[in-house]
């Protein structure tokens, strides 16, 4: 009985080794180092022994065999590559499915990694440090838009430093995203050098951290479908945005915080029409935009929304508008007119300094017909100068292009020479001392008007 027992004891404390220690790390062949998971009959590179590092070109296979036994080579792990300096290569097997933290940082020769159509998950700063890498050769777009990068930079996709994708022996220059992917992920494209990017319908939700540090990115234009964005602070903070031209479509709802913050060279914007809300400095520092139309659904506008987007010349406001944020325009140094579409009433939450920074003396406010004086009740509004109703044109504005200039004054020695040819509109405006006629006083106060501008 007590032998019976203790047959028992031993069996059972075989068991629990077997179960609990699955996997036999160490196993080299053919110059790689595996560790197997004899459970999962699973193998998983790892780094080399006795301080080795691997060099040249290296290929993992998909199998490896080892006392009989094959093994499915799932995964790349942590640290596997670490700083092999003279490593030059590598090509993945079909079956690796996951490439660990650090798998391949600091390895400062390496030229060219070829990804396998399984890779599912690269994780935080696998290729950090890779500033050698000149190409990333893959056979499959759709598989590589599904994988998952992980981490707070870019580090972990090597496009990051290789910037070239290559795609069946060609480099990608436009991005034509596969029809079924409906969400282009964090840092999938962070780095690479497309000009274009073509998204098809079967997208409902992009990252714009897909495209960060994308430095000849100029257009990007969001499909119906997309009905999420999302974004954070770090966009564009090494400066690399060089969009122009971006276009949301009708599906969005949001325009997340940070968007496209610091994008300098953005100067036409299409806001979709079922934008209800403006993030927090969604378009901070967007200084070539001109002009911005925000659609009649919008109720929102974040803080800093549009500060110092110093090249805005006009704005015109949702009717559907109950709040703008602190400093939403600030620095908006450029600003000629601003239209409201809404009723004074509706603003319910208005922020300090929405218009910090513009010269509210030559702006033009426009408001709803019979809102002159609600809108001058409100402090955030009372500084500007000239509070109209939208339709009367500006004072000085001759020629009708929306503001005042040495265009004017052309126009309005034209209508001194000319009286007959002055339209109904001209005459009203180009009475600039307001002493009831057209004169060549006026012509001199017009001169005035514009050196002040």
């Amino acid at each position: 009985m007590r032998r019976t027992a203790l047959h028992r004891i031993l069996l059972a404390v075989m068991i629990m080794a077997v179960l609990t220690v699955p996997s036999v790390r160490g196993t080299e062949v053919d110059g790689i180092n595996y560790e197997l998971n004899a459970t999962a009959r699973t193998a998983t590179v790892v780094a080399l022994d006795d301080g080795r590092s691997y060099e040249g070109r290296v290929t993992i296979p998909e199998w490896v065999a080892v006392s009989n036994r094959s093994y499915r080579v799932t995964a790349i792990g942590m640290h596997a590559f670490y700083d092999c300096q003279r490593l030059k290569a590598v090509i993945f097997g079909d079956n690796i499915t996951r490439v660990g933290y650090e798998a391949f940082a600091w390895c400062s020769a390496l030229q060219m990694i070829k990804v396998n159509s399984s890779l599912a998950v690269v994780e935080s700063e696998a290729f950090a440090g890779c500033a050698a890498l000149e190409q990333v050769v893959l056979s499959d777009l759709a598989a590589w838009c599904k994988i998952d990068f992980l981490g707070i930079t870019p580090r972990c996709n090597p496009l990051y430093y290789a910037h070239q994708m290559v795609l069946k022996d060609t480099y990608v220059r436009t991005m034509q995203v596969p029809d079924g992917i409906t969400e282009v992920k964090r840092y999938s494209f962070a780095g690479c050098n497309v000009v274009a990017v073509i998204l098809p319908s079967t997208v409902t939700h992009v990252d714009m951290l897909a495209f960060k540090d994308c430095s000849l990115l100029r257009m990007l234009n969001l499909p119906e479908t997309v009905t999420t964005l999302s974004s954070d602070e770090t966009f564009n903070d090494a400066g690399l945005c060089v969009l122009e031209n971006v276009t949301l479509g009708d599906g969005l709802r949001v325009v997340p915080d940070y968007a496209f913050a610091g994008c300098r060279l953005l100067r036409t914007l299409v806001v979709g029409v079922n934008v209800r809300l403006v993030g927090f400095r969604a378009f901070k520092g967007c200084v070539a935009l001109e002009e911005l139309t925000l659609p009649t659904v919008l109720t929102s506008i974040a803080n800093e929304s549009f500060a110092d987007c110093s090249g805005l010349l006009s704005v015109t406001m949702s009717g559907s508008l109950t709040s703008i944020g602190t400093r939403a325009f600030a620095g908006c140094s450029s600003l000629r007119s601003v239209t409201m579409r809404c009723h004074a009433s509706r603003l319910k939450l208005l922020g300090d300094g929405i218009f910090d920074g513009v010269n509210t003396d030559r702006c033009v406010l426009y408001v709803p017909h019979g809102q002159v004086e609600a809108y001058r009740r409100l402090p955030q509004f009372s500084i500007f100068t000239t509070i109209c109703e939208e339709g009367t044109p500006i004072q000085g504005d001759i020629n009708g292009d929306g503001e005042v200039s040495v265009a004017d004054v052309t126009a309005l020695i034209t209508i001194l020479l000319n009286p007959s040819m002055a339209s109904e509109r001209a005459r009203q405006v180009a009475d600039i001392n307001n002493d009831g006629e057209i004169s060549i006083a006026d012509v001199t106060a017009l001169i005035t008007l514009v050196l002040a501008e």
